[in-house]
């Protein structure tokens, strides 16, 4: 998990960054190639890197707050709650507010009937609130999804035309437990539309379909999906969401690679 920048992790962060990465900790090491000696200097030891980290952390730092107080919005409807947690799941960047999604949870959960059963709550508002709900593992009944059927107890020809709710109605019924037979109909009824639209849409739009279909958010890995939805324009972002969004996204990759460098260096010193 992605330190925030707090006062216990800003100086362990800072502090590593600013490693002398050509010293081996070993008393055995053993010189590097010169050519790689010198792109690994050329990669790390740039004079501006330590104050672009800082400057990032710090950045990071206000954003999070930020967005932490957006969780005292009172004016908030249901469906920009339910936009906002899913922003932060797929994002993974929920993890730095599990405490307040919690909250909003247990609340959503006590008026899933009022919002489900609202004049006003489209398939793609009830769907997500079904998903989030399930993910989040609170017992909500497949009823929730029954408005939205005809007569024959199929869903609504009219459904077909709404983009956003077939995709949310997709993700929704890979949440079967099993034998939820409103559930299998939901993700055939979705899944049909959703290749016939992207037979007619551009590609971006397109792409956008096929990533929903081939992983839908809750049966992949958060990071995975993390980079995509941030080169979405297609995908729901609040500006502050979005942008610690990538600031989370590029100061994990920034840890990541310096751990690669640091087992490079290793690997180099006990060959």
């Amino acid at each position: 998990m992605l330190a925030q920048c707090s006062s216990s992790f800003y100086p362990k962060f800072m502090a590593s960054l600013h490693t002398n990465t050509t010293n081996s900790p070993s008393s055995t090491h053993i010189a590097m190639p010169p050519r790689l000696h010198q792109l690994q200097k050329q990669r790390i030891m740039k004079s501006d890197i330590f104050e672009d980290q800082e400057s990032l952390c710090l950045r990071h730092s206000d954003r999070l707050s930020q967005v932490r107080r957006m969780f005292d919005d009172q004016t908030r409807g249901a469906k920009e709650t339910l936009l906002f947690i899913d922003s932060l799941q797929k994002l993974a960047i929920d993890y730095h507010f599990e405490e307040e999604i919690q909250a909003e949870m247990h609340s959503l959960y006590d008026q899933r009937l009022p919002i489900s059963n609202g004049e006003a709550s489209s398939i793609a508002e009830v769907a997500l609130l079904f998903r989030l709900l399930r993910q989040a593992r609170y017992p909500v009944s497949t009823d929730v999804l029954r408005r939205f059927h005809d007569g024959r107890g199929e869903f609504m020809a009219s459904l077909s035309k709404e983009m956003d709710g077939l995709m949310n109605l997709f993700e929704a019924s890979n949440l079967n437990t099993g034998g939820e037979l409103i559930l299998y109909r939901a993700n055939e009824f979705s899944s049909h539309h959703l290749r016939s639209y992207m037979a007619s849409l551009g590609p971006e739009f397109a792409v956008t379909i096929e990533h929903v279909l081939e992983t839908p958010s809750h049966m992949t890995l958060q990071r995975f999906q993390a980079r995509k939805y941030l080169d979405s324009d297609n995908f729901y972002h609040n500006l502050h969401v979005r942008e610690l969004g990538e600031m989370d996204f590029t100061m994990l990759q920034s840890l990541h690679q310096k751990e690669l460098k640091q087992v490079t260096r290793y690997s180099f010193s006990f060959a």
